[in-house]
C-alpha cells in the first residue's frame, strides 16, 4: 500500500580537450551539468481506487558560464481508478513556489513555473 523509494546522483566531470583538437571551448560548453542531485518520492495506494504520489528532487546549481541557482521542487498526483481500464489523475508540478530555471544563458531563459493539470487514461482490453 505504500512505496518510499530514494536517490542521489554526484556527477564529477573532468573534460579535457583531445590531443589535435581545436575547439577550446568545447570542455566548458559540454560541462553544464549540476554535481548533485536528489530525489524522495513516496506511492501510496490509498484504496483499491485511489493512489496518492508525491516527489520532493533538489538539484545543486549549476556554475559557469552562466550561473544557475539550486532548487528544490515538489510535485505530486492524486488518481483515481473510475473503472477497471479508465483512470482520471490531477497532477501538480514545482508546487509550492518551486518554480526554477534549469538551464539557459542568463538572456533568454525563462523560469519552469508552477503547472496543474488533468489526465485522463482509457485503456482498452
Amino acid at each position: 500500500w505504500w512505496r518510499l523509494s530514494a536517490g542521489y546522483t554526484w556527477l564529477k566531470e573532468t573534460l579535457q580537450l583531445k590531443p589535435g583538437g581545436v575547439d577550446r571551448t568545447a570542455p566548458s560548453a559540454a560541462g553544464k551539468n549540476p554535481e548533485h542531485t536528489w530525489q524522495v518520492r513516496s506511492s501510496f495506494n490509498l484504496t483499491p481506487q485511489h493512489e496518492f504520489d508525491i516527489s520532493v528532487r533538489h538539484v545543486s546549481s549549476l556554475t559557469s558560464p552562466d550561473s544557475i541557482p539550486a532548487y528544490t521542487a515538489i510535485d505530486a498526483r492524486f488518481g483515481w481508478k473510475i473503472q477497471r481500464n479508465l483512470e482520471l489523475s490531477v497532477i501538480g508540478t514545482n508546487l509550492f513556489g518551486s518554480e526554477h530555471t534549469e538551464y539557459g544563458s542568463s538572456l533568454y531563459r525563462a523560469e519552469i513555473p508552477s503547472s496543474v493539470f488533468v489526465k485522463l487514461v482509457w485503456q482498452q482490453d
